[in-house]
């Protein structure tokens, strides 16, 4: 969890770098990295879980 955490927290901050260029936010800014973290997250659940031993 601390690799999808260092994720989310780097991806804001390049975020909030990109937005400050021009002052606009685009909703790819958000909703990319958010994917992303959301399938980190749930690969790692699923490492965790044992997910290979289930039928």
């Amino acid at each position: 969890m601390p690799l999808a955490a260092a994720w989310y927290l780097l991806s804001g901050f390049a975020v909030l770098l990109l937005a400050a260029r021009d002052h606009t936010l685009s909703p790819w800014f958000m909703g990319l990295p958010f994917t992303v973290g959301q399938f980190l997250v749930a690969a790692i659940v699923h490492r965790a879980s044992g997910a290979s031993n289930a039928h």
